[in-house]
């Protein structure tokens, strides 16, 4: 059975793949309540509960929700923050 893409899915998923070896990784300070939600995604792999609040991205995560199209939630703006339930929380580059 074929799944059905949409172009912005399509679009976040290739930018994701070409971001899949790349060592960079980047934190976010979000809250308890919003770190644990990351535990039930499914999609994109590559977050990580760093407890308290905190939560680790891969390149290959942050690189798909920042190919997320329109202002959904869960998605990182061009500005570098990520949007939750309408607050926005900055992902920092680690290495």
């Amino acid at each position: 059975m074929n799944e059905r893409v949409s172009p912005g899915q399509a679009r976040a998923r290739l930018a994701a793949e070409q971001a899949r070896d790349d060592p960079t990784t980047y934190t976010a300070d979000v809250g308890t309540h919003y770190a644990e939600g990351f535990d039930e995604l499914d999609k994109p792999q590559g977050i990580t509960n760093l407890g308290n609040g905190r939560v680790r991205f891969t390149a290959y995560a942050y690189t798909y929700l920042r190919h997320v199209t329109g202002h959904r939630d869960g998605s990182i703006d061009a500005s570098g923050q990520i949007k939750l339930a309408g607050d926005y929380f900055p992902v920092i580059r680690e290495r």
